[in-house]
């Protein structure tokens, strides 16, 4: 996170309002994301640690759920259930039942997943975009200068120029000394 003329970094997302305000510690967000993460942050600090509990076990489902593993038990329990248990007749009404139940319940958690990996995405882009535009910033900026300094050198050259040619011009002084070019330039 880059620190900005205006504004002093608080937090992640949070700024301070510069010194010159009436109130010091009022806080303005630069973005609308940056309120809504803020405010996330906080309701997730104010749930504690059940709140990450409960975003780890989602994950970690998800993350079983969409594994090699998930689906040989699921086979493995529909062959026992149908072929070897024989728990209930042709219809199976009871594991359809079980099967749009469980459905549901990893649905829900996978596209709770997805949401927070895409919040964190999201977060990630807008970071990096603040970079760049950092990095784009301080390129005109260094640009700039190395123009000025080109112009100042280029004004220097000509004046040297100049001066060398006044030089080169003027008669001898009436007590025989004569003054010699600047180093670096051919005498005559």
């Amino acid at each position: 996170m880059h620190v900005t003329e205006q504004t002093t970094a608080v937090d992640d997302d949070e700024r301070v309002a510069p010194p010159g305000d009436t109130d010091d510690t009022k806080r303005v967000s630069k973005r609308p994301i940056d309120r809504v993460a803020s405010r996330l942050r906080r309701e997730r600090r104010s749930r504690g640690e059940a709140a990450e509990l409960g975003n780890r076990i989602a994950d970690r489902v998800t993350a079983f759920s969409g594994s090699w593993g998930f689906l040989g038990l699921h086979i493995v329990w529909w062959v026992l259930w149908i072929f070897v248990l024989h728990v209930e007749p042709f219809p199976y009404g009871l594991l359809t039942m079980v099967l749009s139940l469980e459905a549901i319940v990893l649905t829900t958690l996978v596209l709770m997943s997805q949401n927070r990996a895409a919040a964190r995405d999201r977060l990630a882009l807008e970071k990096e975009q603040d970079e760049v535009a950092e990095v784009d910033r301080l390129e005109v900026e260094q640009m700039e200068i190395l123009r000025e300094m080109r112009t100042h050198v280029a004004d220097h050259a000509t004046e040297l120029r100049l001066l060398c040619a006044l030089l080169a011009k003027e008669p001898p002084h009436d007590d025989a000394r004569q003054v010699a070019p600047p180093e670096g330039l051919p005498q005559e």
